[in-house]
């Protein structure tokens, strides 16, 4: 399984909250100007992330838009052209509000929590001394460890290793799409709807086995370099609106020899449960607002759209017709 595609599933847009969270019991926080400044103007010019508009039966129409939750400050320029589709929209709809969240210090707690181990152990008594080494010696090679963290679950420290592998990318969780249009859509008062919530995150993090944790660690941190050039490469095909290309990027079809059948089968529960389960409800709650009658921008990360079982072919089946937008 592709190291891009394991870390785009779990990079949650409330992973940029908990980084907040842990940096003040000892890591470094991603500030929102940590970001590359190698971005000439020619280029901020060209980046144009797929769009669409899609219509149902009846004509009633929804604008569909994948975010991807880091970023450089090319993604401020796509906001800024984004403005005329938004100024059509009544309702921004997004994964939650990221924005009202981090402001929700008991929200966070509460959903902080879930990943602290009850039972005075730590994440040394439940894998072996070699993974915790590894993992350890990467977060202190990108200055992002620290001792609190051993008693945190194995979720939170795939999240960890996460962020240090986007810390050696130069992007920036700080320059997400989804909280730049949040803002954007506050400033222009339009009214904020949430497909999910951070606690169905949470819980969908948090409750993931360690078995699935296991497989995905001991793979990437064997690979790092592979992982931060995949995803640097995401992060520019998305910028393009290459929608075949990021299929590839994102294609779970390379299992190879290093994963037996158990292991296999490990990894496509974790799929059906962060994606292809979440697919169908986010698809779910687009009908329901194009039945509202509100003209809504629906923007959720990119993944979510992909493939046969995403967002896109599941209203297609559906009978809704869709429309690549230029802007």
């Amino acid at each position: 399984m592709k190291f891009t595609r394991r870390l785009i599933l779990i990079l949650s847009a409330v992973l940029m909250l908990f980084s907040a969270a842990c940096s003040k019991s000892g890591g470094n926080r991603f500030a929102a100007d940590d970001v590359s400044s190698k971005v000439s103007s020619e280029n901020e010019q060209s980046v144009s992330p797929v769009l669409w508009r899609a219509t149902d039966k009846e004509g009633s129409e929804i604008y569909f838009f994948g975010t991807i939750h880091i970023g450089d400050k090319r993604n401020k320029e796509i906001i800024n052209r984004l403005h005329p589709v938004l100024r059509k929209c009544d309702t921004l709809a997004v994964e939650f509000d990221v924005v009202a969240y981090s402001g929700n210090f008991g929200a966070q707690k509460r959903d902080l929590v879930k990943f602290v181990y009850k039972d005075g152990s730590t994440v040394r008594d439940h894998i072996s001394d070699g993974l915790y080494e590894k993992m350890a010696d990467f977060l202190k090679e990108t200055k992002l460890y620290s001792k609190i963290y051993d008693n945190y679950k194995l979720g939170m420290w795939y999240q960890l290793v996460s962020q240090a592998v986007i810390k050696k990318t130069g992007l920036s969780a700080g320059m997400a799409m989804d909280s730049l249009l949040i803002k954007e859509a506050n400033s222009i008062d339009l009214r904020i709807l949430e497909v999910e919530d951070p606690e169905f995150q949470t819980d969908l993090l948090a409750n993931t086995p360690d078995d699935y944790y296991e497989l995905a660690l001991g793979s990437d941190l064997e690979r790092i370099d592979d992982g931060v050039a995949e995803l640097q490469k995401l992060y520019e095909v998305w910028l393009k609106g290459g929608e075949k290309e990021m299929v590839g990027i994102l294609s779970n079809s390379d299992y190879g020899s290093e994963f037996s059948e158990n292991q296999r089968r490990v990894i496509e529960d974790f799929d059906r449960r962060l994606l292809t389960e979440r697919n169908a409800g986010m698809a779910e709650k687009a009908k329901e607002y194009v039945k509202s009658g509100r003209t809504v921008f629906f923007a959720v990360g990119i993944a979510h759209f992909l493939g046969s079982d995403g967002i896109v072919s599941l209203l297609e089946n559906e009978g809704f017709t869709f429309t690549k937008v230029k802007y």
